[in-house]
């Protein structure tokens, strides 16, 4: 019987994505292909928290409130993790895999 936690005990899937792709589909992942309505979905989601870090950052400045600008970076945030998984979901398994290990 495989374990639900493909990493476990295995210490060099951490550094290589190549061990950890045939971890992972060996736990009976798949990576299927995505559709326009996905890539769509993460540019939607990409803009919009890239404008809501520009929004928040200028506010965050003018107001001068380390909170608002607090704020403004985790949208930035948010909005590289969606730039990472749009880059990756035309790619391949294997850029998939370190797209996921880099989040």
């Amino acid at each position: 019987m495989k374990s639900r936690n493909c990493f476990a005990g295995s210490r060099s899937a951490r550094g290589d994505a190549r061990l950890a792709l045939n971890l992972m589909s060996d736990c009976g992942y798949e990576f299927t292909s995505q559709t326009a309505a996905e890539r769509r979905s993460l540019r939607i989601a990409l803009s919009l928290n890239a404008s809501m870090f520009v929004v928040g950052l200028v506010a965050g400045v003018v107001a001068e409130s380390t909170g608002l600008v607090a704020d403004s970076l985790d949208m930035l945030a948010d909005a590289l993790a969606y730039a990472i998984g749009l880059i990756a979901i035309s790619r391949s398994a294997l850029v998939k895999t370190c797209a996921a290990v880099a989040r």
